[in-house]
């Protein structure tokens, strides 16, 4: 076990949120540590696509006075 790894509470050194979905997305980037360097864009780019659907679900949820007119919908 590195270093890093003992400092971290959870595998991936990010504490939970409580929501399921971006919990799940965050748990994503422990498959970093046996990757290439090469092979991270891929993961990041997939937790950022679950990360971006996960805050658009919650803009389509809220209530349309509750979004900033200057936010596009």
């Amino acid at each position: 076990m590195t270093a890093w790894r003992e400092r971290t509470a959870e595998p991936t050194g990010v504490e939970p949120t409580g929501e399921e979905r971006i919990d799940a997305a965050l748990a994503r980037l422990g498959e970093l540590d046996g990757l290439g360097t090469a092979e991270h864009v891929g993961v990041f780019t997939a937790v950022h696509g679950e990360l971006v659907a996960a805050l658009d679900e919650t803009r389509d949820e809220a209530a349309p006075d509750a979004i900033p007119a200057a936010l596009p919908r």
